[in-house]
């Protein structure tokens, strides 16, 4: 078996995905890198330092190395102490001031020299040859100019070449180095086995020339710990030989044996630095072929030996794991069946592990099949959108047959959202392990083979085995333009919407009006701009009422629709979409949106139009009432969907906003329409809110308070129409604030106590003083006894607080709050209500035989009902149960001057209060003798009041004194009161 190159290419092809392949942790963070390069030693050189990237983030792997920048890379490497170097004399006169300490510092410890005695040819690029000898110095080869023989370069080259110094550096010995090369030949240098020299014979000196002995260079070797940190095996002695980058970095440089394969199961060793991991590097294969593979194709490529089960034992993994994949027995000269597993587009590497011995011990061989993925860019994360310890992503939307990483993170930069990218994805660590742009085609096909083929610009395409097949080019597709993607072996693995119309509406009616014999059609359109517009259609548009429509409209704005939505909105009750989550369930059928996928969502009387996944809210179905329609690409990627009737979540803010409420905001009126401003903190910044007049978030905001709001929702016009309120989530606490302290902020005051929570880091902390608002931390905020916090927390730590700060530093008064049941019982404890606070009344009702309870008077003139709320509470409170009698009372039934002179009467117990303004009416039906005409049905009394009673007027004057023996009059009075209760009274009169 030949040597084993080590690699992190995933050779997806020998040559095409070069670019694309980049895994493990190190090297994947330059955006310059790719399997062309040494990926391998780039990681492991920037885990320890010794090389590392620019501030743009890339590592210039093809960029020359000067002999300067080389005296960088030995400093680093050998951990010298180069600021002990920045005065240090040295004798060359052409090192600039900034490489001078790392010259001088490699000069003094003899890893390096000059080009002449006074120059160090600083600026010239470093050869292979003179980088070799740096390293090797640092070996502790070279120590004596007698190792140099006749010719210092043959010398240098014989040496380095012996201890493999050089390997998978393809360069001639006087050519220059680049930076990828020099990564390599350091990583060469710390696995390279150091050295101790031993001369054998005198040095004699005759004159000028110094002839020195033999000199013997032996291994150094250890039995401490750190020796075994290269993984090298243990020497007969029972010592480790120790390699310099052992030495170097103390052991904590390791290669892991326990990790002996990457995330596609191929042979692969893995480095650890101080316990983290920096990169698996895969081996390079044996053998790789590309598509769809047969038994026969695989056999004539690995021979008989490796084929026969007797004598190789295989183990075939897809994207990682093993299973769903051919056996060892298909691997045979006369199977001409693609074996399973393989197909266009994959690639399969085959790694002979172990050769055979003999049939009591076999060889093993490893197949890594490896499939390449479509996807498309959903959401692209910067570095200023994830916190510090997070590196930029994208998240992918999967457009395969078979999608494996739908909504999947990718650590990666220079994408945009909707791009169709190449990935890779291990079944084995269920990432996404590498990724690179698809190569966009397009032209007009002029022929069509079903399911297999197309052609284009006379060049035949073939699809991948990942293409979805529902996306097939068919023959209606002959002689129109198609977009599609390829994948680095050609084949067609997306197809792009060549579609270049973004005029798309929904059709909310129609109408088709005729006059004298001559029909005129008329549809009513929503815009993807949120306007609704009315116009003439060139033919009915009864068959596209409630569809998504692409338009085009003449010179004389008659408007042409064409379908675009497969039916009618209907209903939905299984309606799915997550912000920021490119798979939405629509119908009960997953659909993707991207950044530019328009939403048109009914809600209420507005239309409000949302733009990108990552700007919509959440939405689910509202049982039956819910209506969708969805117009989707080929890939489907929705571009336009219709809501109605749904749920807007309001749990999709980030970011608290706070909104100053104000009763009387003017309004204002523009190109936008009439709106109202608000002042308000969004996103962390002081700011404004215009909301649309006549809207549901009007009619919130305009009224006085703080507003703390969740989420909100705008129309076309940039106008908000909606807000979502925190509720459940606003903490009750006391006035006043008080500083953090051993990582807690408090609320309240010594009067009604405290309340502590831990905080978020980046917690929003508002002040408004009555005029200006503005934004803070949660380490500004100060102790005050009586200034008015709304603290909103999330999962029990504090989210966002928004101070209202008051003048002084007093905290509020506690007043007493006294009930009193008066002539009769159960009246409530007593309470405690707080200074300048709203105090709820008790819901507790005292009883006084069966006399009606009225309320609660504070003996200001004042009648509570059970529940109300006394405002702005300023001292003590004593309320008094109030009463109305259980009997009407009739002075002189017999009054010739008839019942309204008759003194109907209705007691209130306690004296002195006078009620009458609590009593809405008061009715009086009479039935039995004289009834009708004596009292009526339903005579409205006049009602006043003479301590201590109500005094009913009626207007009627039926004589009382002509009723005689026997005759019978009976009044029922009706008392309803303010608040909508009432009692009925009824008092009987016979006369014997």
């Amino acid at each position: 078996m030949r040597n084993l190159k080590r690699t992190l290419s995933l050779a997806l092809s020998a040559t095409m995905l070069s670019s694309m392949m980049v895994a493990g942790a190190g090297a994947a963070s330059y955006a310059d890198v790719s399997s062309n390069h040494h990926q391998e030693a780039i990681a492991v050189m920037q885990a320890v330092g010794v090389m590392v990237g620019d501030q743009n983030g890339n590592f210039n792997p093809d960029k020359q190395v000067t002999r300067a920048e080389m005296a960088v890379v030995m400093s680093n490497l050998l951990g010298l102490k180069v600021e002990d170097f920045k005065n240090a004399s040295i004798p060359f006169t052409d090192v600039p001031e900034w490489a001078r300490p790392y010259v001088a510092a490699c000069y003094a410890a003899g890893v390096t020299s000059g080009t002449s005695a006074t120059t160090y040819g600083s600026n010239d690029p470093v050869t292979a040859v003179q980088a070799s000898l740096m390293m090797m110095k640092a070996l502790g080869y070279f120590q004596y100019s007698s190792d140099f023989g006749s010719d210092w370069q043959i010398a240098t080259i014989k040496q380095a070449s012996s201890i493999d110094l050089f390997k998978d550096i393809n360069t001639g010995a006087n050519d220059a180095l680049s930076r990828n090369n020099v990564a390599q030949l350091a990583l060469n240098t710390l696995e390279a086995t150091m050295v101790q020299p031993t001369k054998n014979g005198s040095t004699i000196i005759v004159g000028d020339i110094t002839i020195t002995g033999d000199v013997e260079y032996k291994d150094i070797t250890s039995s401490a710990d750190y020796a075994k940190a290269m993984a090298d095996k243990v020497l007969d002695d029972g010592k480790y030989a120790v390699q310099l980058g052992e030495k170097l970095f103390d052991g904590s440089l390791k290669i892991d044996t326990a990790v002996t394969s990457d995330a596609f199961a191929r042979p692969a060793r893995t480095w650890n630095y101080k316990g983290e991991q920096v990169v698996v590097a895969a081996d390079e294969a044996d053998y790789v072929l590309n598509g769809e593979v047969t038994g026969k194709e695989l056999f004539n490529t690995v021979g008989e030996t490796l084929a026969d089960s007797n004598k190789y034992t295989w183990t075939i993994n897809l994207d990682g794991t093993t299973g769903s994949t051919f056996s060892q027995s298909n691997v045979s000269k006369s199977n001409d069946n693609a074996l399973l597993g393989t197909g266009n587009g994959t690639v399969m590497e085959i790694f002979v592990t172990k050769e055979y011995v003999s049939s009591s011990e076999k060889g093993s061989v490893v197949v890594s099949i490896v499939n390449t993925y479509a996807g498309q860019i959903s959401s692209v994360m910067g570095q200023d959108d994830v916190d510090e310890d997070e590196e930029p992503y994208v998240i992918v939307s999967d457009l395969s047959q078979t999608p494996v990483a739908d909504g999947k993170k990718f650590e990666a930069t220079g994408y945009d959202v909707d791009d169709v990218v190449l990935f890779t994805y291990s079944k084995k660590t269920s990432e996404i392990e590498s990724m690179t742009a698809a190569r966009k085609v397009s032209g007009e096909v002029t022929k069509v083979t079903a399911n297999e083929s197309f052609v284009v610009d006379g060049q035949t395409y073939k699809y991948s085995a990942q293409f979805k097949t529902s996306d097939y080019i068919t023959t209606g597709s002959v002689d129109k333009d198609v977009v599609f993607y390829l994948d680095a072996q050609g084949y067609v693995i997306a197809i792009g919407e060549a579609e270049s119309s973004s005029d798309y509406a929904f059709v909310v009616g129609y109408q088709d009006d005729t006059k004298f014999g001559t029909t005129t059609h008329y549809a009513k359109l929503l815009l993807t701009d949120g306007k609704v517009i009315e116009v003439e259609t060139e033919s009915s548009a009864s068959s596209l009422d409630k569809h998504i429509v692409a338009y085009t409209k003449d010179s004389d704005n008659v408007y042409t629709l064409a379908n675009k939505s497969s039916a009618a909105a209907s209903s939905d009750n299984n309606l799915n979409i997550e912000t920021g989550k490119a798979a939405m369930t629509i119908n009960g059928a997953t659909v993707y949106a991207n950044s530019q996928t328009i939403f048109q969502v009914k809600d209420g009387d507005d239309y409000v139009i949302y733009t990108g996944i990552q700007n919509v809210p959440n939405i689910s179905d509202d049982n039956s009432t819910t209506k969708t329609v969805v117009f989707k690409s080929s890939s489907n990627m929705a571009k336009v969907v219709y809501i109605e009737s749904a749920v807007l979540e309001s749990n999709t803010a980030e970011q608290v906003t706070f909104v100053v409420g104000d009763a009387s905001a003017a309004e204002n009126k523009d190109n936008r329409g009439e709106y109202y401003t608000f002042d308000a903190v969004v996103d962390g910044k002081v700011t404004t809110l215009d909301v649309k007049k006549s809207s549901a978030a009007a009619s919130t905001l305009k009224a006085e308070g703080i507003f703390s709001v969740k989420s909100y929702s705008m129309d076309a016009n940039g106008l908000v129409t909606k807000v979502n309120l925190y509720t459940s989530e606003i903490a009750s606490v006391n006035d006043g604030t008080k500083r953090v302290e051993n990582g807690v902020v408090g609320f309240g005051n010594e009067n009604q106590g405290f309340s502590y929570y831990s905080f978020q880091d980046n917690a929003l902390v508002v002040k408004y003083d009555g005029k200006d608002l503005t934004v803070g931390t949660i380490n500004g905020i100060k102790t005050d006894a009586n200034d008015l916090a709304t603290v909103i927390l999330k999962d029990g730590a504090v989210k966002a607080v928004f101070i209202q700060e008051v003048s002084g530093n007093v905290a509020p008064a506690n007043y007493k709050v006294t009930y009193s049941a008066g002539s009769g019982s159960g009246a409530p404890q007593e309470a405690t209500a707080v200074q300048g606070k709203d105090f709820t009344i008790s819901g507790t009702e005292p009883t006084y035989g069966s006399h009606q309870f009225l309320g609660w008077s504070d003996g200001e003139g004042n009648l509570y009902a059970a529940g109300d709320v006394i405002a702005n509470v300023q001292g003590n409170i004593t309320l008094t149960a109030v009463y109305l009698s259980d009997t009407v009372t009739v002075d002189d039934a017999t009054s010739s001057s008839g019942l309204a002179a008759a003194g109907v009467k209705l007691t209130i117990d306690p004296a002195g209060l006078d009620i009458s303004s609590k009593i809405s009416s008061v009715k009086a039906t009479g039935t039995g003798t004289y009834a009708e005409s004596a009292v009526g049905t339903d005579t409205e009394a006049t009602v006043s009041y003479s301590d201590p009673n109500l005094e009913l007027t009626f207007d009627k004057s039926e004589t009382l004194a002509s009723c005689t023996s026997g005759d019978s009059m009976e009044i029922t009075v009706t008392v309803t009161f303010e608040d909508g209760g009432s009692k009925e009274f009824t008092v009987t009169y016979d006369w014997s």
